[in-house]
């Protein structure tokens, strides 16, 4: 039997048995960010909001981030641009002057350390909060939103980045109609509980699926 799986945020699993193989597609809680705004030259791709084992800024602390993309074609200046986490003060904090290349990415720190010093590292004067809130970038009139989280971003898990979905291609591993089989474990330990018997935990190629339920795809699963 082939085996396949397919790795991402680990929040709730959805196993599919078929006649590929095994298929596992992860379901988070929440969907992939959506920021809104007048589109380019830049926005916030990306951003992490409790970093407790994550990246460190040049202190070694465990700081929040944020992550800015040229999403146009040539460089571009990030002068007088600005971050804020508040719909109510809109140039909260500054940018220096920083160029970005074509397609150009920038971290800066949300630590709340205020460095603008473009040939160092780059802080803000707020914070992330992991709880949900407002976040955006804006242009140098202070005044036009070009990337936004409103009316808040959702709440966040530790050590998982939250940002706008970029291109995709979509593969057919099971088409609709086909025979499956079904498991919805949160972990190995919760399969063992289910199935105390089970000689082997659903990773293995070689699992028992007679206790999965059958059925056709497409198959799904939600929270009630």
């Amino acid at each position: 039997m082939g085996y396949l799986r397919i790795q991402a945020i680990l929040v709730a699993s959805l196993l599919v048995l078929g006649p590929a193989g095994l298929v596992r597609a992860q379901v988070p809680a929440g969907s992939p960010g959506a920021a809104t705004g007048v589109r380019g030259p830049f926005e916030i791709s990306e951003f992490l909001a409790i970093n407790d084992r994550g990246l460190d800024d040049e202190d070694r602390d465990e700081e929040d981030w944020i992550e800015i993309h040229n999403v146009s074609a040539g460089p571009a200046s990030l002068a007088g641009w600005y971050l804020t986490d508040r719909a109510d003060n809109l140039t909260q904090w500054k940018f220096p002057a920083v160029t970005l290349g074509p397609d150009g990415y920038l971290v800066v720190f949300a630590s709340g350390k205020d460095r603008r010093d473009p040939a160092g590292t780059l802080h803000t004067n707020f914070r992330l909060s992991g709880t949900g809130e407002y976040l955006a970038l804006v242009r140098p009139d202070g005044v036009t939103v070009a990337s936004e989280y409103a009316p808040a971003f959702p709440v966040q898990a530790p050590d998982v980045s939250y940002g706008v979905s970029g291109a995709t291609t979509e593969i057919v591993l099971l088409a609709p109609g086909a025979p499956a089989k079904a498991l919805i474990p949160f972990s190995d330990a919760l399969e063992q509980r289910v199935r105390p018997d089970a000689p082997r935990p659903w990773t293995h190629e070689e699992l028992d699926d007679s206790y999965w339920l059958s059925g056709k795809t497409w198959v799904g699963f939600g929270y009630s």
